[in-house]
């Protein structure tokens, strides 16, 4: 074993040392050869039951305008195969509402695509997609609004987790 300042060094100081840049280090790690990360422990979840909301039908879009400790969350809800999904409303891209376009299923999972802007988001982690061509009258509103000077950088949504039972709604609304 090597001595650095005087004292004897461990395997992860030589890992270190050997493998400099962090990509080295991951793959050192995951050989087996380093030391291994400690697992976070899970947060508790507790979901709340919502009274007065409904679950939207598999395939399709709600809008939910919440009362939530001092002030009030406007969240998309989408059911897509047979789970309920919850994203905040608003559009990151041109702050359009969410709810008013439509669910699409993708090759990587169902997505909630802006009606204006025609930005994807999947619906299990609120990450942005690809844009969405639309045809017709939509295609030339969803143009405009790509060339709105307003117009920013998608950014993820953020996702609240929420289940349906039995007809009742519950969600993970602590901050």
């Amino acid at each position: 074993s090597g001595r650095r300042g005087g004292a004897v060094m461990d395997r992860t100081s030589r890992l270190d040392s050997a493998f400099r840049s962090p990509r080295l280090r991951r793959r050192a790690r995951k050989l087996g050869l380093g030391e291994k990360k400690k697992k976070k422990s899970a947060k508790t979840v507790t979901l709340s039951q919502v009274p007065g909301i409904t679950a939207p039908a598999d395939g399709k879009l709600k809008g939910w305008a919440l009362d939530v400790g001092d002030g009030s969350a406007r969240l998309c809800a989408a059911t897509a195969g047979g789970r309920l999904r919850v994203l905040a409303s608003d559009c990151s891209r041109c702050n359009w509402e969410l709810e008013k376009g439509d669910v699409r299923v993708f090759d990587d999972g169902p997505a909630v695509v802006c009606a204006l802007c025609g930005q994807a988001y999947d619906l299990a982690s609120g990450e942005p997609g690809a844009v969405v061509e639309r045809e017709g009258f939509d295609k030339w509103v969803s143009g405009l609004a790509r060339g709105a000077p307003t117009t920013k950088p998608a950014r993820p949504q953020d996702v609240v987790r929420g289940e349906a039972r039995e007809g009742d709604v519950f969600l993970d609304l602590s901050p």
